[in-house]
């Protein structure tokens, strides 16, 4: 019996020892499998982060291959589309810059031409793409004399940077009603230092409508009243005056001298009467 308890403590034993290499087995493998998942993670995330710097240079290359190629374009607005063929839009866009615009252009600085979007009824825009880039500037420079007529010109931007600016010019609106200067220069705004010595010459001439006042009116009846006041204020301001500017005692002296001589005469005529 004893024989048999003591097989019994044994094995009750052997199973607690086989439960607790289980569970360290367990946990060992739980921990390899977070080391091993954390470590996969790890990698996917270096790889996600290349992947996307990666994405975000190549999307700086197109832009830039964009912008290159968009560079020597201008977009012209209002030409009807009456056209029987591609040498008749030539013929019209060359009337165009050399009657209207006054440039100086030929065929062989024209490389291509075409219009924007499905046709419809409104007029589609054309795209120029001129072989120079002077030439494009030349026209560019002319836009004015497209003023009173139905054509415009336009930079040739990428879609994208054209709804970048919608925005920008919302943003540029509210900056010129705070009273900022503004320039939208391709996709970015730029907000223009205000100049110091217009700044300078506004602050002088609110200092100068701030110190300037309207001239006391005259009352025939109180010239006695008058008089006392201006002697009073002189003699209040008599040492500032001096320090600010020295010419000014030399005028009060005067005045002074001469209020004196007219007060000595005064009494030398009561002196008489008597």
């Amino acid at each position: 019996m004893e024989e048999i308890r003591e097989m019994f403590k044994q094995l009750q034993a052997d199973v607690n020892d086989t439960k607790n290499s289980l569970r360290e087995m367990e946990s060992n493998i739980t921990k390899n499998v977070n080391n091993n998942i954390n470590e996969m993670v790890g990698n996917l995330q270096v790889k996600i982060q290349t992947l996307e710097t990666e994405n975000e240079l190549q999307e700086r290359r197109l832009d830039t291959i964009e912008r290159t190629q968009r560079q020597r374009n201008l977009v012209m607005f209002g030409v009807e589309e009456k056209e029987r063929g591609y040498s008749d839009l030539v013929n019209k866009i060359l009337n165009i810059l050399n009657d209207e615009m006054n440039v100086n252009c030929t065929l062989l600085e024209i490389q291509a031409l075409r219009r924007i979007g499905r046709k419809g009824d409104k007029i589609r825009p054309i795209v120029i793409s001129f072989t120079t880039l002077g030439r494009k500037i030349d026209v560019q420079k002319n836009w004015k004399s497209l003023q009173n007529t139905r054509y415009s010109i336009a930079e040739d931007y990428p879609p994208k940077v054209l709804e970048i600016r919608k925005t920008l010019y919302e943003q540029a609106r509210t900056e010129k009603v705070k009273g900022n200067k503004v320039l939208i220069k391709y996709d970015k705004l730029i907000i223009l230092q205000p100049n110091p010595e217009e700044s300078r010459t506004q602050a002088t001439r609110n200092t100068k409508r701030a110190l300037s006042q309207t001239p006391p009116q005259t009352n025939p009846n109180n010239k006695t009243k008058e008089r006392n006041g201006a002697t009073q204020a002189q003699k209040k301001n008599k040492i500032s005056s001096y320090w600010a500017h020295p010419t000014a005692q030399t005028a009060h002296s005067v005045h002074s001298a001469e209020d004196g001589n007219k007060r000595t005469g005064a009494g030398l005529q009561k002196q008489q009467q008597q």
